[in-house]
């Protein structure tokens, strides 16, 4: 018997699982305008890390999170990221093209050196310098005017510290069998 609760997407307690279903991630329509409001702004004034895998066609100017034009994560073309903190204009890391399957992200800053990470290794050949608040309220858009993601996120994950490379690696194992 399947306890009452529990099918193909849940645990046996009930819990969501990502089993490759596509009900399991945050999936965005292509063109449309949707995204997640966390209700409250969360502020970065120091040293954070955001965490997510993503899996998009294409596209360009896609949001992946933030709080408005200064404050935001987007996808400005296939092989690069543009990070707002404080600044319209951000800071842009390159990074191997990502289209087509799931691919792990991790954006850290640490004493206001940014560093991005794609499935478990850092992949950028420079660092930028950023100092700031970072803040962020919105999943799947840079703020909810313009920028919108078109594809799936999944396992978003904010931290107020830098995650070291053997932290982000162990992540990128322990989530890339549910993301293949």
């Amino acid at each position: 018997l399947i306890p009452a609760g529990v099918d193909g997407s849940r645990d046996n307690q009930g819990f969501l699982m990502n089993r490759q279903k596509d009900t399991n991630s945050l999936n965005l329509p292509d063109g449309g305008v949707s995204y997640v409001d966390l209700m409250d702004t969360m502020t970065f004034a120091a040293d954070f890390s955001f965490e997510w895998w993503q899996k998009y066609s294409d596209g360009s100017w896609l949001g992946i999170a933030g709080l408005d034009e200064t404050d935001g994560i987007l996808i400005k073309s296939t092989t690069e990221l543009q990070v707002r903190i404080d600044d319209g204009s951000g800071d842009n890391l390159s990074f191997t093209d990502s289209r087509g399957g799931w691919h792990h992200f991790v954006l850290t800053r640490s004493s206001n050196t940014l560093n991005l990470y794609r499935d478990g290794v850092i992949d950028v050949s420079d660092s930028e310098t950023a100092a700031g608040n970072f803040e962020v309220r919105y999943i799947g858009t840079h703020y909810p005017g313009s920028s919108h993601f078109e594809g799936s996120l999944d396992d978003v994950k904010i931290y107020s510290k830098a995650l070291s490379t053997a932290e982000i690696t162990r992540n990128y194992n322990a989530g890339k069998r549910s993301h293949r």
